[in-house]
């Protein structure tokens, strides 16, 4: 994937960020989409500038969700974990 991207932190007690390093727009727009354990989406957004993007998960429970960074054709999936510890 050509938009290098960290998250963190992870495991999470609910509020994590998206950091997409550098400063300016992005090559070309991002679309972040998380999904809980059923595949049901909870959370989409559209992200067109490099930078911290804060994304929580509070009044969700904790388990594995699937978060995706679709850029163009290109898709990367990470796990996050919801923990309270």
């Amino acid at each position: 994937m050509s938009t290098q991207f960290r998250i963190y932190p992870n495991p999470t007690p609910g509020a994590f960020v998206v950091d997409f390093p550098g400063n300016g727009p992005l090559s070309e727009p991002v679309k972040i989409e998380i999904y809980d354990i059923q595949g049901v989406r909870i959370f989409s957004t559209l992200i067109r500038e490099a930078g911290i993007w804060p994304i929580s998960l509070k009044g969700f429970p904790n388990g594995i969700y699937l978060l995706q960074v679709i850029s163009g054709r290109n898709i990367e999936s990470r796990k996050i974990v919801k923990s309270n510890q």
